[in-house]
């Protein structure tokens, strides 16, 4: 050791020893010790200088010549170590220096250098390349010092503890995941250069240098790859913590947190998705099974049985990727598919929407406008976002095409609201057909079936051959009264509702054909097939002659009725509301029971009925009927 240097000195060697322990790559106190005394630097005469805690912390005291007063020398220090390493960070302003966080006292002829080990990112990058790699989990475990090598431990829970247990990870096993590992990672290591001021920069340099290694990923922070998941997270305190997971065969951990199935499909590839709406599109207004089995002929559809549904078939992919068929009158209408891997909830960024969005200009071109609704056009169908699905685990974006049906919202609120009604183009007469069905299926039926004319109450529309026409009252074009039907804002009337509960009364698990053809005889629906519309095998709705309700929704079990909702009454003030709930409880009230199971409060025949009444916080609100499907009594 040479003889101690002078203030000058010290503020220039000291930083050259900080960057050199910033390339060690891995915590150790004789690996640390070597560096120091490499750097020439003398350290104070004291038997505990440099000697490791159990926390692997070290500390050496480097004696200097005083040339000034202290505070300008500490001054003058400080900012030659940011200079080399980077700005200090945390309350006690350490510096990150690789695997340690360096912390400086200065004193009156002896700077004190506190060395405390940490997990540095390039070895947190590492460590997950690693796992994900599928790296023997006991070989991984020692390697990254989770824990110490033991040949006689039975399993990798048994490993014990790190003499220096810097990192003081959790170990620990459940049913569906053998080997479930968490640590915590301080705010203050960073990617190597980085010159990031404040922790969200820092954050999103650690979260890019990972994507970098790992690959892209369509929920930030986390990644999986076969039975095994690595997620990192930021706290409220700016700590990370960190998390490496695997799990049993066929099981997965999700982003969520849930140890699920593990998907059965591969992740789909935007631009193949954008192929495959393509390819659909050339089918348009064909009957379906002639789709379909053209498609399964080349190779594009799978060729198990499609599930066919109400103006729905479903079908999938050669990999088994689910795609959805809309249908009108059995003729192709409508294709929504998997496009990519979406991020878990909608507030975190989504990697693949630039994918997403290149395959679609690169096919289509431009986006339609700037609209939110992110449209394209393809001759005479429109290409669009179509959700996310319905596995909360592993979402993925969908991509549909189809008949532009956009408008159908504004029909809506014209029929009624009479708010005032934009130009609607129709391109031919099968974006016609698909449009007037859209309408009898999500606002009103049509007046007659087949027919493409709506009324409610004095408002009437109508589809001529390339435009959807309208008039209000005293408007309407002299064939419009002699056509009867349409639908109606008003209330039911006490007989009415009074015949509804008659008819729930004798319903024993009907089939949706027996509820229509009852709803068609009371008066509340129509024979017009557009108005029975369904979403999945449970899932049926029946749009209804009173828009107020707009539909009575059934849930189904074996293709049989378990359970309704329908709304009665929808209305801008609680005093229009007051009438009709208090008619139903009289209706009611002979059906009333004590011991009605749940929230319900009468039981008619074998089923229990709930009447509800929610009130808006702006004022007005609804009246409804439900069936639980929990409360039904199967006979």
């Amino acid at each position: 050791m040479e003889d101690r240097p002078t203030e000058t000195d010290l503020a220039r060697r000291l930083p050259a020893l900080i960057a050199a322990v910033a390339e060690i790559e891995r915590p150790g106190e004789h690996a640390l010790r070597a560096t120091v005394i490499a750097s020439g630097l003398p350290i104070q005469p004291d038997p505990d200088q440099g000697r490791a805690s159990r926390s692997g912390r070290q500390r050496f005291d480097f004696p200097f010549i005083v040339e000034r007063e202290s505070t300008a020398f500490e001054r003058t220090l400080r900012a030659a170590v940011s200079r080399t390493v980077g700005r200090a960070s945390g309350s006690d302003k350490h510096w990150d220096a690789g695997s340690y966080a360096v912390v400086l006292t200065v004193f009156t002829d002896a700077v004190e250098v506190t060395f405390t080990p940490q997990l540095s990112v390039t070895r947190l990058v590492a460590a997950a390349a690693d796992w994900l790699g599928g790296m023997d989990a006991r070989a991984w475990l020692v390697a990254y010092d989770i824990r110490a090598a033991d040949d006689a431990a039975p399993s990798v829970l048994h490993l014990p503890a790190p003499k220096v247990d810097f990192l003081r990870a959790k170990l620990h096993s459940r049913d569906a995941e053998p080997l479930h590992v968490q640590l915590y990672m301080g705010p203050g290591p960073r990617v190597p250069g980085s010159t990031a001021k404040d922790d969200d920069s820092r954050y999103d340099e650690i979260l890019a240098l990972l994507t970098a290694r790992l690959g892209e990923t369509p929920t930030p922070g986390w990644w999986r790859s076969g039975l095994r998941t690595f997620k990192i997270a930021r706290m409220r305190t700016y700590t990370r913590t960190v998390t490496f997971s695997e799990t049993a065969p066929g099981k997965v951990r999700s982003a969520l947190g849930r140890v699920v199935d593990a998907p059965r499909t591969p992740e789909p590839v935007p631009a193949e998705a954008v192929a495959l709406l393509k390819r659909f599109a050339a089918f348009r207004a064909q009957p379906i099974d002639d789709v379909i089995a053209a498609l399964q002929a080349e190779g594009v559809l799978s060729t198990q049985e499609p599930e066919q549904l109400r103006g729905l078939v479903r079908v999938c992919d050669p990999a088994g990727r689910a795609i959805a068929l809309g249908t009108v009158d059995g003729r192709f209408a409508r294709a929504s598919v998997e496009a990519a891997t979406a991020p878990i909830g909608y507030s975190g960024e989504d990697k693949n929407e630039p994918l997403i969005r290149a395959a679609l200009q690169e096919a289509f071109g431009p986006q339609l406008g700037e609209s939110t609704t992110r449209r394209w056009e393809h001759g005479p169908m429109i290409v669009q976002y179509d959700g996310r699905g319905t596995d909360h685990d592993f979402p993925r974006t969908r991509l549909a095409i189809g008949e532009d049906r956009t408008a159908v919202y504004d029909v809506g609120r014209w029929l009624t609201d009479g708010v005032a009604l934009p130009d609607i183009p129709l391109r031919d007469a099968w974006h016609a057909r698909c449009f007037g069905a859209a309408i009898s299926g999500g606002s009103v039926p049509a007046m007659a079936a087949g027919m493409p004319v709506w009324r409610v109450d004095e408002r009437l529309l109508w589809l001529d051959a390339d435009r959807v026409r309208s008039a209000g009252p005293g408007q309407w074009p002299e064939w419009a009264p002699s056509l009867g039907g349409g639908g109606t804002l008003e209330t039911p009337t006490s007989e009415s509702l009074a015949r509804f509960v008659e008819v729930v009364s004798g319903w024993r698990w009907p089939s949706v054909g027996e509820v229509w053809a009852e709803l068609v005889d009371l008066g509340w629906a129509t024979n017009d097939p557009d108005t029975v519309t369904q979403s999945s095998p449970a899932q049926v709705r029946i749009s209804l002659r009173r828009p107020a309700g707009r539909y009575l929704a059934l849930q189904l079990v074996d293709g049989q009725v378990e359970a309704w909702f329908v709304e009665l009454a929808v209305k801008d003030q609680n005093e229009q509301l007051i009438p009709i709930y208090e008619s139903m409880q009289q209706l009611l009230e002979p059906y009333l029971d004590e011991h009605a199971p749940g929230a319900a409060h009468y039981t008619v025949g074998q089923t229990a009925i709930t009447l509800d009444r929610v009130r808006w916080g702006r004022g007005g609100g609804t009246v409804s009927l439900a069936a639980n499907k929990h409360l039904s009594v199967r006979p």
